[in-house]
């Protein structure tokens, strides 16, 4: 500000004394910043002085640890970004060697079932390719076959008949077996019954 002051006092065709004196007033006043802070520093105690250094100090660390942590994490964004990448690159070269492989052996097996000899052979044990060749090979049947009848279920058991058998399993040792003892051994000897009946003769059982 005294430099724009200065040069407008110089430029100026009046009243330049003027300018020049005012031009020294913000000089001034930053001289009496300067000299009210070296005052207010005198002013204030040793305890004082060391907390405020305490506190500008603790102030640079917070920013030192800041600036470390925004390093770190940036660094460890690229190096995952960096296994990405090559994990995907690996992959993608896996399916090219995979899919190369794969157009090798469909070109062989092609060739094959174009062949004369091998081609015929090719279709009687897999799905008919070729027209005109042999139907699909079977397997010979030694003698009269007659089917297997099917197992018949065991009747459901009924409600009383139930109960009667829970109860039985249950206090089969002493103490009486759990609920869950008692539906192994249950399955176990061969009874069949839904989860739901079992468990309400078992409540029913265990009331009475």
């Amino acid at each position: 500000a005294t430099g724009v002051l200065v040069a407008h006092a110089v430029t100026a065709e009046t009243d330049t004394g003027a300018w020049l004196a005012v031009s020294w007033l913000p000089l001034a006043a930053k001289c009496l910043w300067l000299v009210h802070g070296l005052w207010e520093r005198t002013a204030l105690t040793a305890t004082a002085l060391d907390s405020i250094a305490g506190i500008q100090q603790e102030a640079r660390d917070d920013a030192a640890v800041a600036r470390a942590r925004l390093r770190a994490e940036a660094t460890t964004e690229a190096t995952r970004l960096t296994a990405v990448t090559e994990a995907g690159a690996r992959v993608a070269r896996t399916q090219a060697k995979t899919a190369k492989r794969l157009s090798k052996a469909w070109s062989t097996l092609e060739k094959a079932r174009a062949d004369q000899e091998a081609g015929p052979a090719l279709t009687s044990v897999t799905n008919r390719v070729t027209p005109g060749v042999t139907p699909l090979w079977e397997l010979p049947v030694w003698g009269p076959s007659e089917p297997v009848p099917a197992l018949e279920s065991a009747p459901a058991l009924s409600d009383e008949a139930l109960a009667n058998l829970v109860d039985q399993i249950r206090h089969s040792e002493t103490p009486a077996l759990s609920y869950r003892e008692m539906a192994t051994r249950f399955r176990a000897a061969g009874h069949s019954a839904s989860e739901v009946r079992l468990r309400a003769a078992w409540k029913r059982v265990v009331a009475a």
